[in-house]
């Protein structure tokens, strides 16, 4: 499966993210898991770039996060995103947080995004381009 990597060096200490055991907390998955989603959804065309230009964004129908093993504070992490699918309007993409050094993985993140044009908002179907660049990322 091609995926796209992420490092994770935008992650930063914000309130909320950890407990006072130090153990990160659902907010740190879901904030640093949809930080690399940003990244993946700039490179395929539907990004903050897109909507600052063009007016194209998504919103987000769905997310789904499962926690396989708590991260301890200051591990560093990295990113990698897929695509599970593509449809008419939307994509359906996984994001995965890893140790930066190892192979495990502590949390996978789905999502389901739908094509925006901005303007309306009003759901679009996916450009060529957005669906070139998204199968790029299929297995």
């Amino acid at each position: 499966m091609t995926v796209l990597k992420v490092p994770g060096d935008f992650i930063t200490a914000e309130p909320g993210f950890y407990d006072e055991n130090g153990t990160a907390q659902a907010f740190f998955y879901f904030r640093n898991c949809d930080r690399a989603s940003d990244i993946f959804l700039d490179s395929v065309g539907v990004g903050e770039k897109a909507r600052r230009e063009i007016n194209r964004s998504t919103y987000s129908a769905t997310a789904n996060l499962t926690v396989k093993e708590a991260v301890p504070q200051e591990t560093p992490l990295r990113f990698e995103v897929s695509v599970l699918r593509i449809g008419g309007k939307s994509f359906g993409y996984r994001t995965q947080m890893f140790g930066a050094s190892d192979e495990k993985c502590y949390a996978t993140y789905d999502s389901v995004a739908v094509c925006m044009d901005m303007t309306g908002p009003t759901p679009i179907s996916l450009p060529e381009e957005v669906r070139d660049a998204l199968s790029a990322y299929l297995p």
